[in-house]
């Protein structure tokens, strides 16, 4: 393939990157004549990634879980951090949905190696010139222990978020809701189960840090009425949940309402009105717009 001198001048003047994992650490690089041995032992031994890409990657620990560079950074980087940086981003692992979670899985098992498609790249002349470098590199030997710290960290990596899965997994199995589950029982099923659906519905709301818990009994003011927001916050999240094909398609808002109410046990003052109304309830489009605020995806089986 013909690689133009512009592709060929970037790439060997940033023959070998290191990509750092904290702030303190600067990046650097060396060119085609550089110590490469040296340079790769030394950037490891800071507990910094490497990358054969002459671009800056965002590696601290408050970006490693990025769904959108996730795929990109396990494609080019060679994951060389220490076991200290590991425990960081594995504190903030516990804090992503449970679909980022399969995502990130399947993704560290679909890409098991770092430029694992770049050797002879038959439609890119930058990676088919990255292809070249990672040969010559493993030819001498220089990335040998890059490699291994890299594939031992994945599967560190994919462990973790395996035991995450299955005990997200086991807390929905064991949740046990009481009496009827009419709400629940109009949701569709995710991985076999409504009960699922509705835990999925439980992190989505949770991440949206709502003022309160919708499936607990609402708290009362003096007056024995439910606290300001709260019903306008029920009517937000059934809006947006079927909005997104959360529950099966027959079922209206009224219906939907009327089953949540009834597994919650939650009461709403002048129902008729509520229903017909809700739209135009204070606090409402408040609600619907912060949840709308978390991009959450269409529900998918």
């Amino acid at each position: 393939m013909k690689v133009s001198s512009d592709i060929i001048k970037r790439l060997n003047k940033s023959y070998i990157i290191e990509v750092p994992v904290r702030v303190s650490v600067h990046p650097d690089s060396r060119g085609i004549l550089g110590n490469h041995s040296l340079f790769i032992k030394n950037a490891i031994a800071r507990g910094s990634c490497l990358t054969l890409h002459n671009i800056t990657f965002n590696l601290l620990p408050d970006k490693f879980w990025n769904p959108d560079t996730f795929e990109e950074h396990c494609k080019y980087v060679f994951f060389t951090f220490q076991k200290s940086f590991f425990k960081k981003i594995i504190t903030r692992l516990s804090s992503c949905q449970h679909s980022e979670l399969i995502f990130f899985l399947e993704t560290l098992t679909h890409i098991n190696a770092p430029y694992s498609d770049v050797i002879n790249h038959p439609t890119d002349p930058y990676l088919y010139f990255c292809g070249k470098k990672l040969q010559s590199l493993k030819k001498s030997g220089h990335l040998e222990e890059a490699f291994a710290i890299d594939a031992e960290n994945r599967e560190l990596l994919k462990q973790a978020i395996q035991a995450l899965i299955k005990k997200d997994d086991l807390g929905i199995q064991s949740e046990t809701l009481t009496g009827n589950n009419p709400f629940t029982s109009l949701l569709k099923a995710l991985k076999g189960a409504k009960e699922n659906t509705l835990k999925q519905i439980q992190l989505y709301l949770d991440r949206a840090e709502l003022r309160h818990d919708l499936f607990k009994q609402a708290s009362k003011t003096k007056g024995n009425k439910n606290q300001i927001g709260f019903n306008a916050m029920v009517a937000a999240m059934i809006t947006i949940f079927k909005d997104l094909g959360y529950f099966e398609e027959s079922h209206s808002f009224d219906t939907i309402l009327d089953a949540y109410l009834e597994q919650t046990g939650n009461q709403i003052g002048n129902l008729g009105d509520f229903k017909n109304n809700y739209r135009n309830k204070h606090l409402f489009d408040k609600y619907k717009r912060e949840l709308l605020e978390l991009n959450i995806p269409r529900f998918i089986k």
